[in-house]
């Protein structure tokens, strides 16, 4: 796990953790943290990965591609899961479940129950998420917690740096975007489409926040049917008003943020994105 780029207390945890893996490891952490990747650099260190499961769409000749903006993690996943977990091991295998881009259904995580009430000599599960509240409380208590934290100011600085990006105007940018985020740095400043895709999901932010209502109408006609372009669109205006209250307190821009969490949770839940981002933007 020496590759890995991990705040210091999350790598203590997981160091120690490593030692006697549980039978169902959670890692919890923001999206861009780089959960998954973590979870194989444990699954690797800890024994032989026996499979990974993504988020999936499923196509009509009966086969899945991975689909994080349509797609969830199905019961018919766990259902063939099921089945070859029951094979007799005799050594550590490792089951990666990888939903931090999009949930698992609560079909699913019943069907998961079953398989973390009926341990297995020698399989272990690694659950990756960025969103705690997508889970049942049923799995979450039979699961060991570690919380991976964001990796500092000068990690990130550190970081960018290696990448050695030529254009000091997008080191900075990938900073303020992504800063404590290893994941998603390396993703921003590998990928130039992706990386201009995110600096106009910023720039609208600013326009949400501080342009008139024209303006405003305008952003949310061209989000309006991208549930996870609104998502990005509302974090990186919540992130941009929390750098502003940490320079002034103000009673208006903490309403703010609470409309702002609320619609993204709404949208989150499959809530109709036109009204919802028209009722914090107007």
């Amino acid at each position: 796990m020496d590759e890995l780029i991990l705040h210091s207390s999350s790598r203590a945890i997981l160091e120690k953790k490593i030692q006697d893996l549980p039978h169902a490891l959670l890692l919890i952490g923001k999206q861009g943290v780089g959960v998954g990747e973590i979870a194989h650099a444990v699954a690797i260190r800890c024994g032989s990965i026996l499979e990974t499961i993504f988020p999936k769409k499923r196509q009509t000749n009966g086969s899945y591609d991975v689909d994080m903006d349509a797609g969830s993690i199905i019961i018919d996943d766990i259902r063939s899961l099921y089945i070859r977990t029951r094979s007799k091991f005799t050594s550590p295998q490792i089951v990666i479940i990888d939903f931090s881009g999009r949930p698992m259904s609560h079909a699913a995580q019943n069907a998961f129950l079953k398989l973390l009430e009926e341990p297995q000599k020698h399989i272990h599960f690694i659950l990756a998420t960025s969103n705690v509240g997508d889970l049942l409380p049923t799995v979450l208590s039979r699961a060991q917690r570690i919380d991976i934290q964001q990796i500092t100011h000068e990690q990130s600085q550190q970081l960018i740096q290696s990448l050695q990006i030529s254009d000091e105007t997008k080191a900075t940018r990938i900073l303020f975007i992504a800063e404590g985020l290893p994941s998603e740095i390396k993703r921003l400043a590998s990928n130039e489409s992706y990386y201009e895709a995110r600096v106009k999901t910023v720039q609208d932010a600013r326009i949400i926040l501080g342009s008139n209502t024209y303006e405003r109408l305008k952003v949310i006609q061209a989000y309006k049917d991208k549930r996870s372009a609104a998502l990005q669109l509302l974090d990186d205006a919540i992130h941009q008003l929390q750098l502003s209250a940490v320079k002034t307190v103000q009673p208006a821009t903490l309403r703010q943020l609470d409309s702002f969490a609320q619609a993204h949770e709404k949208i989150q839940a499959n809530g109709n994105i036109q009204l919802n981002l028209a009722k914090v933007l107007l």
